[in-house]
């Protein structure tokens, strides 16, 4: 049964507060030294990280572990070279830059005015390299910062601790050397290459597509360590190496964006499921609950049902079939979904305690 705590948070509790308050408290907020401001919002996070709920304890857990992960720049962009992989062929290297005619019609041919899917999540956790990947121009969010997140009830450095959660989800290190190969730039047959568009982002358009002899050669010996493969390759067995290509691509989508989507809803109830996942947004939610929060488990769990369609057929076999099991599972749910109100009262508490909403309030 529900807390009196989480009750209460749903009756009396706004669960948007008010904007102009918060210029009243960010006000007051900038008054003091970082050094002060820092000690608000460490008391503030240590009230949160102690509230009764899994998601608290989970957040707290997950900042400890953020500590320790490898922090990587963003990759020099990088293509196979056709001397190693293509001798034969003597192919020439002609670079597009973003800025170029050649590079815009490529992106537009493939995505349209859609963002491309590796510029999507500026700071992310890179499957390859084992690191979170932050901005070069990334900077740490102030404290004042952090605090107004709290006020709305999200954790600070969301975007850290899902790349963290990410990096305890990604558990099978066979997948290091395709995250690599599909990180590097698009090339097409006549040695264009195209900064900025990886093997991935055109694998992952489902539009049909070529590539030289370098980037299959590389495949063939970096992943499937398979050297038989030589260049020039005969036309006949374009199809065939294109198929083996496109299908670890999806092996490799699958595996990726489950514990992404994973990742991103896990502090966050209420946070927008992608929109390939959206006919089934409630399996991801559920399950969190299924495993009670618990990202190791969650990850054993994944080593089971790791592809889309084994992970969704495992959630719907844990589907509540009878009234007692569909009414403990929508109490978890609204517990789960509660968090974020949680989260703004605790915060709002501590600034009452602190001074920080005024006199009058105190």
């Amino acid at each position: 049964m529900f807390a009196p705590l989480i009750l209460a948070s749903f009756l009396f509790f706004p669960q948007n507060p008010s904007a102009e308050e918060w210029k009243k408290v960010h006000g007051r907020l900038i008054q003091f030294s970082k050094e002060e401001q820092q000690g608000f919002l460490a008391l503030t996070l240590e009230k949160v990280h102690t509230l009764d709920h899994p998601l608290a304890r989970a957040a707290k857990d997950l900042s400890e572990q953020a500590k320790a992960l490898s922090k990587v720049s963003p990759r020099d962009p990088a293509w196979f070279d056709p001397k190693e992989y293509a001798p034969a062929l003597k192919l020439k290297t002609k670079i597009y830059l973003p800025n170029s005619g050649g590079w815009k019609r490529l992106k537009k041919a493939f995505y349209g005015k859609n963002d491309l899917p590796s510029q999507l999540q500026p700071l992310h956790w890179d499957y390859g390299r084992n690191a979170i990947e932050r901005p070069s121009a990334w900077e740490e969010p102030s404290t004042v910062d952090s605090m107004r997140q709290l006020w709305n009830g999200l954790i600070p450095h969301a975007d850290v601790l899902r790349a963290t959660l990410e990096s305890i989800l990604d558990d099978q290190k066979t997948m290091d050397l395709v995250a690599d190969y599909f990180s590097h730039c698009y090339r097409d047959r006549n040695g264009k290459v195209y900064p900025g568009i990886t093997l991935g982002d055109l694998w992952g358009s489902g539009e049909e597509l070529e590539v030289s002899d370098a980037e299959s050669v590389a495949f063939m010996r970096r992943i499937l360590q398979d050297d038989a493969i030589q260049s020039p390759i005969p036309k006949r067995l374009h199809p065939g190496i294109y198929s083996i290509i496109r299908d670890t691509y999806a092996e490799w989508r699958d595996y990726y964006q489950i514990r992404a989507t994973l990742s991103l809803c896990f502090l966050d109830p209420h946070a927008e499921i992608p929109l390939i996942f959206a006919n089934v947004a409630n399996h991801f939610h559920r399950a969190w609950i299924s495993v009670d929060h618990q990202p190791d488990a969650m990850r054993i769990l994944l080593k089971k049902h790791g592809n889309r369609q084994a992970f969704l057929t495992e959630m719907e076999a844990r589907k509540p079939t009878t009234p007692e099991q569909q009414e403990e599972l929508q109490l978890k749910e609204e517990q789960r979904k509660s968090f974020r109100i949680l989260v703004q009262q605790t915060t709002r508490e501590s600034l009452r305690e602190l001074g920080l909403l005024g006199m009058r309030l105190r």
